[in-house]
């Protein structure tokens, strides 16, 4: 009778963990980082707070247009990643809040309300080293040359967060959209950032441009990449975290943000990942990757195009739409003339 009884207590308690385990918090992240770096950090936040978070990738405009045409039960709760300050078109579907860290940022007040600063990240061009060769890439300039025609790729800046912050360093430089068009006339364009570092990485192009966490992810991965800086100029993000708005606010989002931005977390990022924390009490203790960050030759803040987003975006459409107008009238006109003979 006791081993009967020692029984059904063992069956009922593991009823009952089974049952809170179903009934387990969950919160979803909306991410563009590469799964290596956030998943990491999600991990650890999971354990210490008995949280499921569940993730959800995808490039920054494609994460901010799910969530503005989402319904209310269908929303998660934060966006981690991307230059949410410039991208986010529509604020009220995100709710005002400051990371309490936010004074420790290298940008000690917010930019806008929503948006809490996470990370630094340079934009790149990444190069397969078994393909190019004896061919010098140094910066944009070098990728427009002859050799490399249609061996470039970039991801279109009307959907993709890299896409657009390349294309605005390239006009930054001269503060001539005319450079842009040039680049554009000369490299292949794809839907996603994701397939820029894949297809290099594969030797489907030369090089492409990136973002410095994707280069270093594959070059990780052991992949034949090398990773440069634009030398005439690259943008420097201040990646950002941003809270979903809706009518029930998980408390746990917002402990998110402050454990992402905390100087632990952060430390480990520039550690682990070396990659440039977005706190000025945190630095890379490899003295070599330190001072390599240091010699960047970052675009300054004041010499950045002073165009909208919005502004900027239409002028690269009408690029787009130029470009493939040239290529239907070249085609058109190459079918009449393979018709006449």
């Amino acid at each position: 009778m006791k081993k009967f009884f020692v029984l059904v207590c063992i069956l009922l308690i593991v009823s009952g963990c089974g049952k809170w385990n179903n009934h387990q918090e969950r919160i979803t992240v909306y991410s563009p980082y590469p799964r290596e770096l956030i998943r990491s950090l999600l991990n650890d936040f999971e354990q210490t707070e008995n949280v499921k978070v569940e993730l959800k990738q995808g490039s920054t405009q494609v994460l901010l247009r799910e969530i503005h045409q989402a319904d209310e039960d269908e929303l998660g709760d934060i966006v981690v990643g991307g230059v949410l300050s410039e991208m986010i078109e529509h604020p009220d579907d995100f709710e005002a809040y400051e990371s309490k860290n936010q004074k420790y940022m290298k940008y000690a007040k917010q930019k806008v309300p929503y948006v809490s600063d996470f990370i630094l990240m340079p934009t790149t061009i990444v190069v397969n080293k078994d393909l190019i060769g004896n061919i010098k890439v140094r910066g944009y300039k070098d990728l427009c040359a002859e050799e490399l025609k249609g061996k470039v790729v970039y991801s279109n800046p009307l959907e993709t967060t890299t896409g657009y912050q390349h294309m605005k360093a390239i006009e930054s430089i001269n503060h001539n959209v005319d450079d842009v068009k040039d680049f554009m006339a000369t490299a292949n364009k794809v839907d996603k950032s994701s397939k820029v570092i894949q297809e290099v990485a594969n030797g489907k192009y030369y090089a492409g441009l990136s973002y410095e966490s994707d280069a270093k992810a594959y070059i990780n991965k052991g992949y034949p990449l090398k990773m440069i800086y634009p030398s005439e100029g690259t943008m420097l993000n201040h990646d950002g975290i941003a809270l979903v708005k809706k009518e029930n606010i998980n408390p746990k989002s917002k402990k998110l943000i402050n454990y992402l931005t905390s100087k632990k977390v952060q430390q480990k990022i520039a550690d682990e990942y070396k990659i440039q924390s977005g706190r000025k009490d945190v630095f890379n203790q490899n003295k070599q990757v330190a001072a390599k960050f240091r010699e960047i030759p970052v675009i300054e803040d004041d010499d950045i195009s002073h165009l909208t987003r919005k502004q900027f975006l239409e002028l690269i459409q009408w690029y787009q739409l130029n470009l493939i107008n040239v290529w239907l009238e070249n085609h058109y006109l190459s079918l009449l003339y393979y018709r006449h003979f």
